[in-house]
């Protein structure tokens, strides 16, 4: 009985799902013993003016006989249906091996009220012969057929239930194993293109060549280790940012000008790690690559709560596109970026890409 408490005590999901033998024998041990609680009181409940012909006292013991044999007749009747007959009604259609068996174990409980709970009642003086057969027999096939309705429910319900969470379970292994694909993609690219600054530095003997790859280091740092997490800090997402646009900007020097501006206020906000650099990235590699003379790049990222809304904008002639304007993207950043904004916001995010007067505007809105 201790047991019973402390399992009850323990979480209902805990007693109702789990597998193991103690969680299992605990859950039929209370379902047997509230069938017979409801039987007894249904029994209580339902006297006829012939048992009033006995006492109290006596009519209680003889419900107590009665619900244990409801209840054996209800547990061969319930406990074969669901464990044999359901299961095989539903994959290969009836079984008459089940409907004998069935029918075999229906008859124990039947012999049981005949032999053992209707003679206790002649032994207290109840007259059987005096209730209405038709009463007797529809009251307790009203009982049984709950009993029966009731467990078959229950199963389906907790079948659909673990039916329903395995699908999830499965849907979720699904996204973050494609998650981890397109973020393992974003990784190369970005060094990709990282490594040709770089080579082009090192052609041209530049000072900055060094100072590079120590930023290079430690935006790979965060790429490799910290954005392993399924959500970072905001702040963290941001100086990721701002160390990619410092690389960049050794690399052009006073050929590029920058405008990064961050407003509003940052506290704990946290997002989907590596969303926001393939966009600076990819107006970097088609803007300011593509210039022959000086040029600009325009970058705003406005926090407010719980949204958060970044414009990038960088000057790209019709001239240097080098892919059509109607595209779902540009690169594989933009696609990548689509495809897990899909996977993880839903709705609640939002990336439009267009042209307009030889400008090219990304602008990504998330419900963080």
């Amino acid at each position: 009985m201790i047991t019973l408490i402390l399992l009850l005590m323990s979480g209902p999901p805990i007693l109702v799902f789990s597998d193991k033998p103690l969680y299992r024998l605990s859950r039929h041990g209370v379902f047997l013993v509230g069938m017979a609680a409801y039987f007894f009181v249904s029994n209580l409940a339902y006297r006829t003016p012939f048992s009033l012909r006995v006492s109290d006292w006596d009519y209680a013991r003889l419900s107590v006989v009665d619900a244990v044999g409801h209840t054996v007749l209800a547990t061969v009747l319930i406990y074969p249906t669901l464990y044999g007959y359901l299961p095989r009604l539903f994959r290969i259609g009836p079984s008459l091996w089940w409907l004998l068996l069935i029918m075999a174990t229906g008859e124990l409980g039947f012999l049981f009220l005949r032999y053992i709970a209707y003679p206790f009642r002649e032994q207290i003086g109840y007259d059987a012969a005096l209730v209405s057969v038709s009463f007797g027999v529809t009251h307790t096939l009203s009982k049984l057929s709950f009993m029966v309705i009731l467990a078959v429910v229950c199963k389906g319900a907790k079948s659909w239930y673990l039916a329903q969470q395995a699908r999830r379970d499965a849907e979720q292994a699904r996204v973050i194993a494609e998650l981890q694909l397109l973020r393992s993609q974003l990784q190369p690219h970005f060094l990709f293109n990282t490594l040709n600054n770089l080579y082009e530095a090192t052609l041209a003997k530049s000072e900055t060549a060094p100072r590079i790859v120590l930023k290079l280091a430690d935006i790979m740092a965060y790429m490799l280790y910290d954005s392993r997490q399924e959500r970072v800090r905001l702040a963290d997402e941001i100086n990721c940012l701002k160390e990619y646009v410092a690389l960049e900007q050794l690399r052009y020097g006073n050929r590029l000008d920058v405008a990064f501006t961050v407003s509003g206020t940052l506290t704990q906000q946290t997002i989907a790690p590596l969303l926001l650099l393939p966009l600076v990235e990819n107006a970097f590699k088609h803007g300011a690559r593509q210039a022959l003379t000086a040029t600009w790049l325009t970058i705003d990222l406005d926090i407010r709560e719980n949204q958060l809304m970044l414009h990038v904008i960088n000057p790209c002639p019709v001239a240097e596109l080098p892919y059509p304007v109607a595209a779902t993207g540009r690169g594989i950043g933009l696609a990548n970026i689509r495809h897990q904004l899909a996977l993880l916001y839903g709705g609640s995010a939002r990336l439009e890409t267009y042209r307009a007067d030889d400008l090219f505007t990304a602008r990504l809105l998330i419900e963080l």
